[in-house]
């Protein structure tokens, strides 16, 4: 527990930053699909 209030910061940046990079590869990743096939919602399988 006291490695965690010593260090929450650092894991609090660490998840941010995992958060925004995972969420603008997805977002690329849907543009590409989206261009590609044309779909309009998310999670659609056809």
């Amino acid at each position: 527990m006291q490695f965690l209030k010593k260090n929450y910061l650092v894991i609090l940046f660490f998840i941010i930053i995992g958060v925004i990079t995972y969420d603008y590869f997805f977002r690329q990743d849907f543009k590409k699909n989206y261009l590609k096939n044309g779909e309009y919602a998310i999670g659609t399988t056809h």
